[in-house]
């Protein structure tokens, strides 16, 4: 059966009605291509695709009955030589969507190969069948083949939801209020979003409870309201030894009042992962598998009617990944420059990636938040907290 998690990214996209493209992981790795070099993408993909059957995902049955099984396609392989692409803003970047991903017809992931010397390896994942780390896996299985070394394969025969019901935990229930938002009242009818990118040198200790106090920081300057932070953990800390490609993470709320220092967020922050409080797994959370798709969708997702008035459960969302060594990205003449995730834009979403000693930031805003230079004075905020 798909898991609570699984059904929810996957049912964004199905309303007719919905705003949302469905919901994707998108890695990018940039670097060189040294000059005669010639890689062989399509048997790289099927190398990792055979050693990790949650890269041929195909979603059968529906409802209560949704459930995966390992029959469907390889990830599909795009080789753009033309495609010319600055990555780092949302501009041009729709190429990358171009192609819809189904679950429906095991299509849940591909590799887009964009340029010719100076490469950007981008992969693209539904988030029903891989979250950020596994998609991290799928890459670095992808330069293992590359480089002729072993595969490491899949070794998960569990769940997330499996394997939070087993983690002990301190239950610590939400305390339900609408948090205020980065940037303050939606603005204008504009649709969708953009995000951006900067890079800041490392190390950045602390890195997430830095930039979530930033962030918190911002918005207090003008809101005596208590901000909270949705931070996506990683469940494989509990099980380090587990290798998978797909979902095993849950969210943890970091709420942030006016006055906290960046001690108080730390320590916070610090005595929730010991806790272990993103294992509570509220078990209400099976009743969503009981709506189609369709309804699911119109509920939780962006609409013509709700976008320019939304209704937003967190003040942002903070992703952390990383830090990657080159090492583990490099190989058959490429050598990886960079790494990073693209963000939603649906609210708020602060992302950040470390690479051989700095950090790719990325955040990404809906558009109803981000106008009137809004955006900008964020982006300005954020790099000047963040550097070292």
């Amino acid at each position: 059966m798909l898991t609570a998690s699984e059904y929810y990214h996957a049912c964004i996209g199905h309303h007719p009605a919905t705003l949302q493209r469905p919901r994707e992981v998108v890695s990018v790795i940039e670097g060189e291509l040294a000059e005669g070099a010639q890689i062989d993408w399509q048997a790289a993909i099927d190398q990792v695709a055979a050693a990790n059957p949650g890269c041929r995902l195909r979603l059968h049955g529906k409802r209560r009955q949704a459930r995966w099984r390992s029959d469907g396609h390889a990830p599909g392989l795009r080789l753009l030589p033309d495609q010319q692409w600055d990555s780092h803003s949302s501009l041009g970047a729709d190429f990358i969507y171009a192609i819809p991903l189904s679950l429906e017809e095991g299509r849940g992931c591909e590799l887009i190969i964009a340029g010719r010397d100076r490469l950007q390896i981008i992969f693209r994942a539904a988030h029903a069948v891989m979250d950020g780390t596994g998609v991290a896996h799928f890459m670095s299985e992808l330069f293992r083949a590359i480089r002729g070394e072993p595969l490491l394969g899949t070794n998960a025969a569990y769940t997330d939801v499996e394997l939070m019901r087993q983690v002990k935990s301190v239950r610590s229930p939400l305390r339900h209020f609408t948090p205020p938002t980065v940037t303050g009242q939606p603005q204008g009818t504009l649709q969708g979003g953009l995000w951006r990118r900067f890079t800041v040198p490392g190390p950045l200790p602390h890195l997430v409870a830095r930039f979530a106090h930033a962030a918190a920081e911002y918005v207090h300057r003008t809101s005596n309201e208590v901000v909270r932070i949705a931070i996506p953990i990683n469940l494989k800390r509990h099980v380090p030894e587990l290798l998978a490609t797909t979902n095993f993470t849950s969210m943890l709320y970091l709420d942030i009042a006016p006055g906290e220092t960046l001690e108080d967020v730390k320590t916070n922050l610090q005595g929730r992962l010991e806790r272990n409080v993103e294992t509570n797994y509220p078990e209400i959370l099976e009743l969503i598998r009981f709506l189609p798709f369709p309804w699911l969708d119109k509920i939780v997702s962006l609409n013509e009617k709700n976008y320019t008035r939304p209704k937003t459960m967190e003040t942002a969302v903070l992703s952390v990944g990383g830090p990657f060594k080159r090492s583990l990205l490099s190989g058959g003449g490429f050598r990886a420059e960079t790494i990073f995730g693209l963000p939603q834009t649906e609210n708020t979403f602060l992302a950040a990636v470390g690479f051989q000693g700095k950090y790719e930031i990325l955040v990404g805003m809906s558009h109803v938040f981000a106008g009137g230079g809004r955006f900008e004075d964020f982006l300005g905020f954020l790099e000047k907290r963040l550097q070292p």
